[in-house]
């Protein structure tokens, strides 16, 4: 990658930074030279029962009252000085659009489960292709949710997921290790099902207690992690603090959360924040109007055309969130949807990442007096990373962010301690046992000849009849689908009509069969209306059509 593509005034002039740059044009390439006794330390109890000195650098906010479990583990992330990559790091914006435009996305296939709600709804869950033959059913399972605010801004109508590239990065750390990664798309995001007029919210937990308990139920003798980004980890933290001891996660991971929703919406609306504002609206609306159909005639407390026409996100959370989530207005729903109120009940390990300048999660908003309180949790404030920018450490500017090497540390320190005491998860979590929930295996399935097949034959040769159906070949496929075979059972009125295009609408117009449909029903459901029998009824009387 040439360093011209690093120009900043080639590359963001048209984002309109120019404060971005006054003071660094006569140090392009400056860095933060730091020496050993800058450095402080603290002296920490390994696992082992030893005293162990652990330095974390003054560049770095280390707090929390989990400091003496998990530090440790940190150890060689924290001990030295945070580097934001030379110009873009020196701008909060910068960073956080850079890295939205310029990281890397690592190429990764998945196979997508959809997961039918409670409620009617759905949410889908992408897993790794291929990892559920790899892997053994204990390796640890690592639930990825990427609902991330910069993805609504700076790449209209995505809402993160599977393509994210921060999802991505974490995904190939993990599966390195051997982990099983799932990701969960929320409701509308990374292109999945919208089939109920509800959306998701920065603190409904429905949809993840769900997700979580029908992966457990899939895995349940492998322990469960979670990672969230931006509302992703408002969503989690919420789902920590208000599950607390019955939590069926064995650690988790929060990343930009903007935890004070008040506060967060209260710096939204200034400087170039509004930019944002103005573009999420934007996004929120196209996902709006993709599924307008939903909310038809809906009444209520619903403002159809405040939402239609939102010009800010207030606006759309006024006229849609708030109402779908049972709150009194926008201000009710930021003020009891905030994670920061739920810290004090979080019983799972929890590490929390933070960037001090962070345009979208103000550092101000972070919960520190109950994090420090709660020996459960570790935070980690950098002084620079924007917006899940973090362009900093060995592999800036287009790699990995810099918080990712702390994320895997932690867990596996916590899957490590987990193993070494020899806890199983059905003793750490109570959750329903079950099978795996359906999936085939599909050792019999012959994916070259699927892959390149010419004919419908070669395709369902090589997956239709063995890997979903289990029949022995396609001819044994055809032979057992055929509803030939059913027509002698057949107990309800049934027209079958096979022809050609013909009649008065011919060639553009309506097929010749549509009338006779439409007469065969309509006379069927006056002899219905006429005899006053029910479907049953008429099924075993058909001498009435």
């Amino acid at each position: 990658m040439s360093m011209a593509r690093l120009d900043a005034h080639s590359l963001f002039r048209f984002l309109h930074f120019p404060s971005a740059f006054t003071t660094i044009t006569t140090h392009r390439y400056l860095r933060l030279h730091v020496t050993q006794s800058d450095v402080s330390s603290s002296t920490q109890i390994s696992e082992n029962g030893a005293p162990q000195t652990v330095q974390v650098h003054p560049s770095l906010e280390v707090i929390g009252g989990g400091r003496d479990k998990y530090l440790s583990a940190l150890k060689k992330n924290l001990e030295h000085p945070y580097n934001p990559f030379p110009i873009i790091g020196s701008n909060r914006h910068v960073e956080t659009i850079f890295a939205a435009f310029y990281r890397s996305l690592p190429d990764v296939k998945f196979w997508r489960e959809c997961l039918r709600t409670k409620d009617d709804g759905a949410v889908a869950l992408d897993w790794v292709a291929g990892d559920h033959r790899k892997l053994p059913p204990l390796s640890p399972v690592l639930i990825l949710l990427g609902l991330l605010i910069r993805e609504h801004i700076v790449q209209p109508g995505l809402t993160g997921g599977s393509d994210d590239t921060y999802v991505r990065h974490m995904l190939i750390r993990a599966r390195k290790l051997g982990w099983r990664v799932v990701v969960f798309n929320s409701r509308g995001c990374g292109n999945s099902p919208v089939t109920t007029p509800q959306f998701y919210s920065a603190s409904f937990t429905g949809d993840l207690t769900e997700v979580i308990a029908h992966v457990s139920g899939r895995y349940p003798e492998a322990k469960l992690y979670a990672v969230g980004w931006s509302l992703g980890a408002n969503i989690l933290v919420c789902y920590l603090g208000q599950e607390s001891h019955k939590c069926t996660l064995s650690g988790a991971v929060s990343l930009c959360n903007p935890f004070n929703l008040p506060i967060a919406d209260e710096d939204f609306h200034k400087g170039f924040n509004n930019i944002y504002d103005k573009a999420l609206a934007s996004s929120l609306r196209r996902i709006f109007k993709k599924h307008a159909a939903l909310f038809e005639d809906i009444g209520g407390e619903y403002n159809i055309p405040m939402v239609a026409y939102a010009k800010t996100v207030r606006e759309f959370d006024e006229g849609l969130t708030r109402v779908s989530f049972g709150f009194k207005s926008a201000d009710d729903y930021y003020f009891h949807s905030s994670s920061a109120d739920s810290i004090k009940d979080v019983c799972t390990p929890l590490l929390c990442i933070q960037a001090a300048n962070d345009p979208i999660a103000p550092a101000r908003g972070i919960p520190r007096k109950d994090i420090e309180e709660n020996q459960n949790c570790l935070l980690i404030v950098t002084p620079n990373g924007g917006h899940l920018g973090w362009v900093a450490g060995n592999e800036a500017p287009f790699g990995a962010p810099w918080t990712d090497p702390c994320v895997i540390d932690f867990l596996q320190h916590l899957d490590r301690r987990l193993s070494e005491t020899s806890s199983s998860p059905s003793q750490l979590n109570e959750a329903p046992m079950c099978t795996e929930g359906g999936l085939v295996a599909a050792e019999i399935a012959n994916i070259p000849m699927v892959a390149n097949a010419k004919t419908v034959r070669e395709f369902d040769e090589g997956l239709t009849r063995g890997h979903i159906i289990g029949l022995k070949s396609a001819g044994d496929y055809y032979l057992h689908s055929s509803s030939a075979d059913s027509i002698k059972h057949v107990c309800t009125p049934l027209l079958c009509i096979q022809g050609r295009i013909a009649g008065n609408e011919v060639l553009l117009g309506a097929p010749w069969t549509s009338p006779c449909m439409i007469d065969f029903l309509q006379h069927l459901e006056r002899g219905l209306s006429e005899t006053s029998l029910s479907p049953s009824q008429l099924n075993e009387a058909p001498g009435v059509y």
